[in-house]
């Protein structure tokens, strides 16, 4: 379905339930509704006051009308709910929320989704290149997810403000740039990570010191995880300040150990199984970050965890290293 730059190309605004499914589009063209206050939303698709399924279908090259005052190029979720699984979100621009916005007490659960090469284009400040989640009682839950190659100011692969919540298992978040947390931004919010791999992100050389995950007022919960990033810095509060946050990180592995955090008077708890190793991916550079058989992070996850699907205690990282394939 091509919008040919005419508005929002899917709109789901009469209270539609999750009886309304779309399913097997591609959706390009748009460029968004003028709403309230002007404000421009929702270039691919607007869900307001609804909860639809989006489901086996491709939204890309949606480019908002207004760059200074728009949210979610390929997907705007306003005070609604989605599920969105088995879809590609790619090439889209808007001011914030490049690929997809979840803003004003909305939720979004994300299901093997691809999220690719957005932007947000506001200008220094813009948020969430990828996914831009904000407002008290917003929420994401992705699993099987990869965002990838994203741009933003802050936060170019996810960006969570003012009260947002964020459980993210299985994912990966690669290959970003930004000023302020290339991989995540989040300021005032709750996240929890769950075999995650953060890899290749890399924060523009303006500021010093500053991590591809950058928090601020906000706790993080991570395991099974590895990050391993070009800079010195994996992990700091807004200006390199983690003060007073709570950070739990447990079987994961993060390059340079505790000395990957920006702050070295936060208080950090490092927990049980963490590791600072390289997990040996088998074609970073190609972005490829799957385990080969030396790697340290096969079978050093939480072994109270579920076992991996070939019967083995969990790996670290988004993708377990399938024993089984081993001659």
């Amino acid at each position: 379905i091509n919008g040919n730059e005419n508005g929002s190309v899917v709109l789901f605004t009469t209270g539609e339930g999750e009886e309304a499914v779309l399913n097997g589009f591609t959706i390009t063209g748009g460029n968004g509704d003028v709403f309230e206050r002007g404000d421009n939303f929702g270039g691919g698709i607007l869900i307001f006051e609804s909860s639809p399924i989006i489901k086996n279908s491709i939204c890309q090259r949606n480019v908002m009308q207004d760059l200074g005052r728009s949210e979610g190029g390929g997907i705007a979720i306003v005070r609604g709910s989605a599920v969105i699984e088995h879809c590609i979100v790619r090439g889209n621009i808007a001011g914030d929320g490049g690929g997809i916005a979840v803003i004003w007490g909305s939720s979004a659960r994300l299901l093997n989704v691809e999220i690719l090469n957005n932007e947000a284009r506001s200008g220094e400040s813009s948020d969430g290149g990828g996914i831009n989640i904000t407002g008290e009682g917003s929420s994401v839950e992705l699993t099987n997810c990869r965002v990838s190659g994203n741009f933003a100011g802050w936060g170019a692969g996810i960006s969570f403000r003012y009260g947002a919540s964020g459980v993210i298992n299985n994912c990966e978040i690669s290959n970003h740039d930004a000023y302020y947390g290339s991989a995540v931004f989040a300021l005032q919010c709750l996240l929890e990570m769950s075999n995650v791999t953060i890899s290749n992100n890399i924060v523009s050389d303006r500021l010093e010191d500053i991590g591809v995950l950058q928090l601020s007022d906000g706790a993080l919960m991570m395991t099974n995880s590895i990050m391993l990033n070009p800079g010195e810095i994996e992990i700091t509060g807004l200006y390199g300040n983690l003060g007073g946050q709570e950070i739990d990180i447990a079987y994961s592995s993060i390059e340079g150990g505790q000395g990957g955090f920006g702050d070295e008077f936060a208080e950090i708890l490092w927990g049980n199984g963490c590791i600072d190793e390289d997990p040996l991916f088998a074609d970073p550079e190609n972005g490829v970050y799957n385990l080969t058989p030396d790697s340290p992070c096969i079978d050093t996850g939480n072994p109270n965890d579920d076992f991996d699907p070939d019967g083995t205690r969990a790996d670290m990282g988004a993708y377990y290293f399938h024993q089984q394939d081993i001659q």
